[in-house]
């Protein structure tokens, strides 16, 4: 009888641990290849900064964003549209079965403008400088945790990055380790696809790399040619006149 309690305590131990394995593998995503494209990256943030982590052993790229950055200059503000002026003419030309006058007349008075387009903050280089075949390699996203860990070995060291997100602290954080000393031989970068405002800064001191710039005025997806077919010049005051001319040179 003692031995059968003693096993079924085992059994009910080892359950147990197999079930919180279980429990802990649910939420976890993991790989043995690091991410191609921004579709295999994985995504890190605490709702103002995000992460894209692609996860290469030898060229670590993280594509960064911030909540805040988009295009548009500082507080412009667009007028609703009023179309108490023109809500008799379109309702005259629908009762009269005149449809194209009635859908120009609310395409260009009644619509509102386009927001502004949401802008990607910059790329986080970390390049690993030293050389030699890469095995053993892990990447995983804990989502319980909301921690990011990437692993692999290289001329017999095992390397460790771990990278979180931080809400109190507003920063996002990596840690890198090695189980041999001095192994660690790196490269940081900072890059921006807003090349045109961008400059770099570097504070050897406190080992600070900083990057500043600023978002672009005005970002549209639809060519000068478009939006007059369209005739929805009026759409876009911040590029338009009244009267529909361009307030700068059409290539700008």
């Amino acid at each position: 009888m003692r031995k059968l309690s003693y096993l079924l305590c085992l059994l009910t131990a080892f359950c147990c641990l197999s079930l919180k394995a279980a429990e802990n593998k649910e939420h976890l995503l993991w790989y043995d290849d690091d991410a191609k494209n921004w579709n295999e990256a994985l995504p890190l943030g605490n709702g103002h900064l995000g992460a894209m982590v692609y996860g290469s052993a030898q060229e670590e790229l993280i594509r960064l964003n911030d909540n805040t950055l988009y295009t548009g200059e500082p507080a412009t503000v667009w007028k609703v549209h009023n179309i108490q002026p023109t809500y008799d003419k379109v309702v005259d030309l629908l009762m009269k079965g005149e449809y194209t006058e009635a859908y120009d007349l609310v395409h260009y008075h009644w619509l509102g403008r386009l927001h502004e387009n949401y802008q990607p903050l910059g790329d986080w280089h970390i390049s690993n400088l030293q050389k030699g075949e890469i095995s053993n390699y892990h990447r995983e996203l804990d989502i319980e945790k909301s921690l990011m860990r990437i692993t692999y070995t290289q001329n017999g060291v095992n390397y460790c990055r771990e990278i979180f997100a931080s809400y109190p602290d507003d920063v996002i954080v990596m840690k890198l380790t090695a189980d041999k000393a001095n192994a660690l031989d790196i490269s940081v970068a900072l890059s921006s696809p807003h090349k045109p405002t961008t400059s770099y800064s570097i504070d050897k001191e406190k080992h600070i790399v900083q990057m500043s710039g600023q978002g672009p005025g005005h970002g549209q997806r639809r060519s000068d040619a478009m939006i007059k077919s369209w005739k929805a010049e009026g759409r876009h005051p911040e590029l338009y006149f009244a009267d529909g001319s361009r307030k700068y040179k059409e290539d700008v």
